[in-house]
């Protein structure tokens, strides 16, 4: 699969995402689809995969609170909201309704 075929890539929450970031073509997919300007949805969890990717530092994020300290770590300001959005990066906490609109709006107006 290659981020230049894609309008977007979003990784799913639960544990995959620990195992996910664990593979060169999960980070390289996700990095290379953000630097392209697509957008990258993280899910809850899936901020991991976001900080393998190296793609974080600086953003404003939310996901799971079991995640909140690593996010720090890399460089992100943690907000407790229910999605954080900063230009094509886009992430969820607990509950991905919300981002999924504003996904869905930014992907229209492509």
């Amino acid at each position: 699969m290659s981020a230049d075929a894609l309008d977007a890539v979003v990784v799913p929450s639960g544990w995959a995402p620990d195992k996910l970031r664990r593979y060169d073509a999960v980070k390289d997919l996700v990095a290379k689809a953000y630097h392209q300007g697509k957008i990258v949805g993280l899910i809850c969890h899936a901020g991991l995969v976001g900080i393998s990717a190296s793609i974080v530092d600086g953003k404003r994020a939310t996901g799971s609170l079991g995640i909140k300290d690593d996010l720090v770590n890399v460089g992100a300001t943690w907000v407790d909201e229910p999605h954080s959005a900063t230009g094509t990066w886009c992430g969820a906490g607990w509950c991905p309704t919300s981002w999924i609109s504003a996904a869905s709006s930014s992907l229209r107006s492509r």
